[in-house]
């Protein structure tokens, strides 16, 4: 693409030469002389190019004379100058409008093209991804298909009157989404996205070790935590909604929220009101007095997950780790701006790890002899879709290295 800044500052460079051209012709015809194209321009060349105290010039019809530029001339250039760039914003603004509509309507044309093209490499950066790969992603795909099958099992068998069973299958349906979002991304070449989505599986997998093992009462104050979400939910729209041009929440709806917000305060105490203010009293809270995700993670028997929760946060936030370290990368001395065949390791284990779990937890007391297998089965392709990652990247990194030789 050619460079308009580059023609902007050569068409500047000219603005302020024809300037100078305007006070010269004036100065030649003051002295009586052609201010003939060849001569102004050679003056001029002479003038940006450091100034002059004589100038020859050999293109005839022309006395000797003398031209002596004043404090007056350089205010009327001066003057002239500042006309211009009194003008430059509208001049800049007109121009990058007017190019942009024509090179917009220009790339719109050539789009088709560059899509099939860019189409044609994505689908076989795909099947060389799915060739190196695709045992484990098949195995992955396996276990979210066993999964979701055991969960339609359970949802038809479920008891309405538990709200720890609702919460239960809420969570696991949620799982499934988020890792079939991980298999996407994985399958597409973003380890990077996959880990950060691992994060969410990771959350779900403690919030649902800890129902299980409090059972029916936590799962109401998690429920009845809604509140408290929906109340901070709501004073921050109502901050931010003139900045987007939004409509406040209307009085009615936003009363109805603060009454169920006072409500969930005074049934379950001042402390409900923190972010995980729906375990307190079934989770030790830190130095702080307060709960944090990392005495969830204790309390659920998995904090020794919090190095990867950690590194996968960074996939999540702008921080500056992220910038030099990411699972795309075979090392940290390059860019990463897309797609990569490398780093799935580490979303497709966690992911294998924690949906096994999440899925193991689901049943509970309703194992009959059906459920056991499925179960086992889980447990099984676990166990294959890690043999198969660390088979995968360990031929990775053998071919990474016989390339950089």
């Amino acid at each position: 693409m050619v460079s308009m800044q580059a023609i902007f500052d050569e068409k500047l460079e000219d603005a302020s030469s024809q300037i100078l051209e305007k006070l010269v012709k004036k100065k030649l015809v003051d002295a009586g002389a052609k201010a003939k194209k060849g001569l102004v321009t050679e003056i001029v060349d002479a003038v940006n190019n450091g100034g002059l105290s004589t100038f020859d010039w050999d293109g005839g019809g022309n006395k000797d004379l003398t031209i002596t530029f004043t404090e007056e001339d350089v205010a009327d250039f001066e003057r002239m100058a500042s006309r211009f760039l009194d003008q430059l914003p509208s001049i800049v603004d007109s121009v990058s409008s007017a190019t942009a509509k024509q090179l917009f309507k220009t790339l719109k044309k050539a789009w088709p093209n560059e899509y099939l093209y860019q189409e044609e490499g994505l689908l076989a950066f795909q099947a060389h991804l799915e060739k190196r790969w695709g045992k484990a992603l098949g195995m992955l795909r396996m276990l979210l298909t066993i999964s979701r099958e055991l969960g339609s099992e359970i949802v038809r068998s479920h008891n309405d009157e538990s709200v720890l069973e609702s919460v239960l299958i809420r969570l696991h349906a949620r799982a499934c989404q988020v890792v079939a979002e991980i298999i996407t991304l994985m399958e597409n070449g973003y380890a990077d996205g996959a880990m950060a989505r691992w994060r969410t599986l990771h959350e779900i997998s403690i919030v649902m070790i800890l129902m299980r093992e409090h059972g029916e009462p936590l799962a109401e104050r998690y429920v009845a935590h809604r509140s408290i979400e929906s109340k901070h939910a709501k004073d921050q729209y109502q901050q931010c909604s003139a900045w987007l041009g939004h409509e406040p929440i209307s009085e009615s709806e936003s009363q109805e929220i603060e009454e169920a917000y006072e409500q969930a305060v005074q049934t379950y105490g001042k402390d409900f009101r923190g972010p995980y203010g729906w375990a307190e009293g079934y989770v030790t809270k830190n130095k702080s007095g307060r709960i944090a995700l990392g005495d969830l993670e204790a309390a659920a028997g998995r904090a020794g997950m919090g190095a990867h929760y950690k590194f996968a946060s960074n996939n999540v936030h702008a921080g500056p780790h992220a910038l030099f370290s990411r699972l795309g990368l075979m090392d940290d001395s390059g860019l990463l701006a897309g797609a990569s065949n490398a780093g799935l390791i580490e979303p497709g284990q966690n992911t294998a790890i924690t949906f096994s779990l999440i899925t193991v937890l689901l049943p509970g007391e309703k194992v009959d002899l059906d459920v056991l297998i499925k179960m086992r089965i889980v447990r099984l392709i676990q166990k294959e879709i890690i043999d198969a990652l660390v088979k995968a990247n360990n031929k990775l990194q053998r071919d990474h290295a016989r390339h950089s030789q």
